[in-house]
């Protein structure tokens, strides 16, 4: 694309200069826009695990199948 810019500002044809311009800024907007979205479903899937590790925790964390709601006196010695 860049080889494209500098050939057509090179010959002096405008038309093709600012068409390979074009094509230039919408590959960049392309590859700008796939970095924002690949950024944004990394932030969603980093929030998901993290839910799913505050679930783990909680469910570690829950005695209340015991009686009294904690572990028995012979496992805890």
């Amino acid at each position: 694309m860049t080889v494209d810019v500098g050939t057509a500002a090179a010959t002096g044809d405008p038309l093709s200069a600012q068409e390979a311009t074009n094509d230039l800024s919408t590959l960049l907007g392309r590859f700008a826009s796939n970095i924002v979205n690949y950024m944004a479903s990394l932030g969603n899937r980093l929030a998901d695990v993290l839910s799913l590790i505050g679930e783990v925790a909680n469910d570690h964390s829950d005695d209340s199948a015991f009686s009294g709601g904690h572990w028995p006196q012979a496992v805890t010695s």
